[in-house]
Formats: structure tokens, C-alpha cells, sequence
């Protein structure tokens, strides 16, 4: 079965309801988790947690910018270890996107499939508007995923994808003074959320 990873995977997902039921409970400047051991272990340790940056404190435009930034290395960052235990502490529960991002990890992990190259990276952003609900931002942005592939166990290549680029709209709210991912969507479709 393929995987539809990365900017392809970001395509008309997402809740109709922005109000965060995630837990949203790590902060900027908060100690970081340490990464859960999954199957397996060596593909969780190889593979740097990304840090919080320091305007994500901010609940303002900067702020939202600076966690939609995360939010991708985040992505990437579970998608590469296997490891979704921070990822599922700072999305919300709804969210389409964040769960299929968590369950792509899981069939990573569970294969036992290592990526090589790729990697999810935000380029530009485009447009960043605070919304009609309270601390409610959606952000354009242009998001980069270099090639990759899987490789299995047995040294066979699983998936191999190539380079893709395009516009995501994410929508993220600032509650209980951290961020939350609330909803991503492909802007380029028209299906923005």
C-alpha cells in the first residue's frame, strides 16, 4: 500500500468545527519529551526532535507563523522516527490532517521501513489572518518536500516519491497559552479549510 506523505497527504483534510479539543499542553521554552521508544528504536533515537522557537509564547500573528513553521518540522519529524507522542500533545483531537500523520507513523513503525532523504520544509508565508473565532490564525504557506524513499527490513525499497512543493492553508489557535494545529488543508485545490 502506498503512503501519501507530506504535502500530498495536507489535500482537503481537516474538521469543520476550529475549536480545539487537543490537549495543547507544551509550551515555547517548555522542556521537551523525550522520544517515545517505538519498533523500531533506532529510527526514533536517529532522528532530532525539533525545539520550540521562542515566538511561539506569542499569541500574535508572529506567534502563529512561528508555529505553523514547527508544526511542519514536527510532521516531518514524526514521519521520519515513528514517534507521534509530542505531535499528538500539540494537535487537536479533530483534526484529520494530525491523525493521518499519526497513523502513517504507525504503519512506518509497524514495517519496520527506514526513510532516506525527503524532508518537509516551509519556504515561504504567504498570508497570515486572524480569524472571527478568539485567537484563531489560518496561514498560507509554501511547503517544500524533498524526494524520498522507504526502504524495508530487507533493503527493498517500499515507496519512492519525488520532489513536491505547493500551498497549504493551516489553521492554528492559541489557548491555555500554547498552540494548537487545529486544521491544514491543501490551498492550491481550493478545499482550504
Amino acid at each position: 500500500m502506498a503512503l501519501a506523505l507530506g504535502v500530498g497527504l495536507l489535500a482537503g483534510c481537516g474538521p469543520g468545527d476550529p475549536e480545539p479539543t487537543g490537549s495543547g499542553s507544551l509550551t515555547a521554552g517548555s522542556p521537551t519529551p523525550t522520544a517515545v521508544e517505538t519498533t523500531p528504536t533506532e529510527l526514533v533515537t536517529a532522528v532530532p526532535l525539533p525545539v520550540m522557537p521562542p515566538e511561539m509564547a506569542n499569541n500574535d500573528a508572529a506567534g502563529a507563523e512561528a508555529a505553523v513553521r514547527y508544526f511542519v518540522e514536527l510532521s516531518d519529524y514524526v514521519l521520519a522516527s515513528g514517534d507521534s507522542s509530542q505531535w499528538t500533545a500539540v494537535t487537536d483531537d479533530d483534526c484529520v490532517f494530525c491523525q493521518s500523520i499519526v497513523d502513517s507513523a504507525a504503519e512506518i513503525a509497524a514495517g519496520g521501513w527506514e526513510r532516506r532523504g525527503g524532508g518537509l520544509t516551509v519556504t515561504s508565508i504567504v498570508r497570515t489572518e486572524l480569524s472571527t473565532v478568539e485567537s484563531f490564525y489560518f496561514v498560507d504557506a509554501m511547503v517544500e518536500e524533498s524526494a524520498y524513499e522507504f526502504v524495508g527490513p530487507d533493503g527493498e525499497v517500499v515507496e519512492s516519491v519525488p520532489d513536491n512543493h505547493g500551498g497549504v492553508t493551516f489553521g492554528v489557535q492559541f489557548t491555555g497559552g500554547a498552540w494548537t494545529l487545529v486544521v491544514a488543508g491543501d490551498t492550491e485545490s481550493g478545499e482550504t479549510p
